[in-house]
């Protein structure tokens, strides 16, 4: 697996072993925890502040709760095994990190298999208010608190399901 320079961080530009993950058809990848920088974990970290209070006003109470219960680190970047031992007892979903885009085929199938395909790259400074591509803090601060709850799990499954007939 190649790697990044040491300190560059794991930002949405390229990332050689993310590349060779596609190349090679892997959905499923590891989260190399050790190349997130300390620029990565304080995006992580001011989005988290920023998003908290906006959260506690507006998001329903079953989102609130999942924020809650998969206790969130607010300043670093979490990593998925950490959110997977909150997530999966409750509803069995586990956050799946993966090389990038994938198929809606391929998406719908995790569903159904309650896992959820995560992005671990992390946004740039530049780009805290808007990202056209889903990174970490999307996918996990943004879909994940959902996925603990058992009825929305449940629906996902079924939407999975639904989609995997439809192909």
């Amino acid at each position: 697996m190649a790697s990044l320079a040491a300190g560059s961080g794991l930002t949405t530009t390229r990332a050689a072993f993310i590349e060779d993950a596609q190349a090679h058809g892997q959905l499923f990848i590891h989260q190399p925890y050790e190349l997130y920088s300390g620029v990565n974990h304080g995006v992580w970290r001011r989005l988290y502040s920023r998003m908290l209070p906006r959260w506690e006003r507006y998001a329903t109470r079953a989102f609130q709760n999942g924020i809650d219960a998969l206790c969130f680190p607010a300043e670093r970047i979490p990593r998925l095994e950490e959110i997977n031992r909150f997530l999966c007892p409750l509803t069995g979903f586990q956050a799946r990190a993966v090389s990038g885009y994938i198929p809606a085929f391929l998406f719908f199938d995790c569903l159904r298999k309650r896992q959820f395909p995560t992005t671990i790259t992390i946004r740039d400074e530049a780009s805290l208010d808007y990202l056209p591509e889903p990174d970490i803090f999307h996918d996990v601060a943004g879909h994940v608190p959902m996925h603990t709850d058992r009825a929305f799990a449940d629906t996902l499954v079924r939407f999975g399901e639904c989609a995997h007939t439809a192909v």
